[in-house]
């Protein structure tokens, strides 16, 4: 999972700030199977799919005592779907993986005055 992206911010308090982020980015899906499915045997299967699309979400700080600020950052990574061969049928099958992904963070940060 990666990302690129510019934010922008606005602050209607002095301590508290509110971004939003827009950017692309890139999720990679490794899936592994095999066995008995559905009482059908296969064999093994091993595909990898990498997607890229758009990424954007948001974010609010808010500034505690002593330079410290709490944070929460949402971000969604939305890359739709894909079509994964799955080997191992007796007729050919395909799987459908969902590629989106929603992140969401929790942070403390320290803000040093070094100059």
């Amino acid at each position: 999972l990666w990302s690129v992206r510019g934010e922008v911010g606005w602050s209607p308090m002095s301590d508290v700030l509110i971004t939003g982020n827009l950017g692309f980015g890139g999720v990679r899906e490794s899936i592994r199977g095999g066995g008995s499915i559905f009482g059908t045997q296969v064999t093994s299967f091993d595909e990898t799919v990498s997607k890229t699309g758009m990424v954007y979400g948001a974010a609010l700080a808010y500034r505690l005592p002593n330079n410290w600020f709490a944070q929460v950052d949402w971000s969604r990574y939305q890359m739709g779907g894909a079509d994964v061969p799955m080997a191992g049928f007796t007729a050919p099958q395909v799987g459908r993986v969902n590629m989106n992904v929603d992140v969401v963070k929790f942070g403390i940060n320290k803000k040093f005055d070094l100059f």
